[in-house]
């Protein structure tokens, strides 16, 4: 059994192939705490092919979990998640690539090294997403099964990325000054939109 706030407010679109499990709670609308008017706030999510959410995980209006991409159990998920890749955590961050599921449809070990390899250029390099982005387009006419990855970087309200405290404070930012500015007050429809204004560079 799963939970969908909202419906009928936005669209909930399901592809082929997606595994959701019990408790998964769906957000397609809510209220404004920003709003002196407390207006509603609705947006559809989308569930392309192949995708698989674990259990009590929340995925909230506006996100889209693009081809193969896989949620871990109790995610809050508050961005897009691009193309085989596998998120977990509140707020969810990206884990790596879900190559047992690739495997599973037949992709070559070469064809998943190439996913993975894409993977690291966006994940693990010091790099802004469309510096990542323009890296790997000159590699997708060799390697033409890491096309969703990089078309879905492209689309939606934004990619999730690697939790700013990680890259602040290996940078030698102390934590506390910035963990302060988006656990202010509010709901936590709110506190996540200041928390991905910080995680956008």
């Amino acid at each position: 059994d799963c939970f969908i706030v909202g419906a009928g407010m936005a669209d909930l679109t399901i592809g082929n192939n997606v595994a959701i499990a019990y408790r998964t709670m769906f957000i397609l609308g809510g209220h404004s705490p920003a709003s002196p008017h407390f207006e509603a706030i609705t947006a559809p999510i989308v569930l392309e092919d192949y995708v698989f959410i674990g259990a009590s995980s929340i995925i909230l209006c506006g996100i889209t979990l693009h081809e193969g991409a896989v949620v871990a159990a109790g995610a809050v998920v508050t961005k897009d998640v691009p193309a085989y890749v596998t998120i977990s955590g509140r707020p969810a961050e990206p884990r790596g690539i879900n190559a047992e599921g690739l495997k599973r449809r037949n992709f070559t070990a070469d064809q998943i090294r190439n996913i993975r390899e894409a993977y690291r250029i966006v994940y693990r390099q010091s790099l802004k997403l469309d510096e990542a982005v323009a890296e790997l387009e000159p590699l997708v006419d060799a390697q033409p099964e890491i096309r969703p990855f990089l078309d879905s970087l492209r689309d939606g309200r934004g990619t999730v990325r690697p939790h700013l405290a990680r890259r602040q404070c290996a940078q030698g930012f102390r934590p506390e000054v910035w963990e302060t500015r988006f656990t202010a007050p509010g709901s936590a429809r709110l506190a996540a939109r200041d928390h991905q204004a910080l995680i956008d560079y």
